[in-house]
C-alpha cells in the first residue's frame, strides 16, 4: 500500500479546533507528486535534501545525498 515506507504513523485526535470557514481555502488535487516512489522506480532526490546544511540529520538509508551536486 505504501511503497518503500519504513513506518506508518497513526494518530488519534484528542482536541479539535474549528476554523472560521472564510479562512479555509478550496483544495483540488492537480497531480501526484513526482517525489512519491513507485513500485518499479525510485523517486528523484528533492533539491532540499541536497543542501549540506541538512546532511548531518538525514538518515544514511534515506535521501542522504552522496552526489557531488550537493551544495
Amino acid at each position: 500500500m505504501y511503497v518503500n515506507a519504513k513506518y506508518i504513523i497513526r494518530i488519534a485526535i484528542r482536541n479539535l479546533f474549528l476554523n472560521c470557514p472564510r479562512y479555509i481555502h478550496q483544495y483540488g488535487k492537480i497531480e501526484q507528486s513526482e517525489y512519491i516512489p513507485g513500485k518499479d522506480c525510485e523517486a528523484p532526490l528533492p533539491e532540499s535534501k541536497k543542501l549540506n546544511a541538512v546532511q548531518d540529520v538525514l538518515s544514511k538509508t534515506s535521501w542522504h545525498c552522496t552526489q557531488p551536486e550537493c551544495v
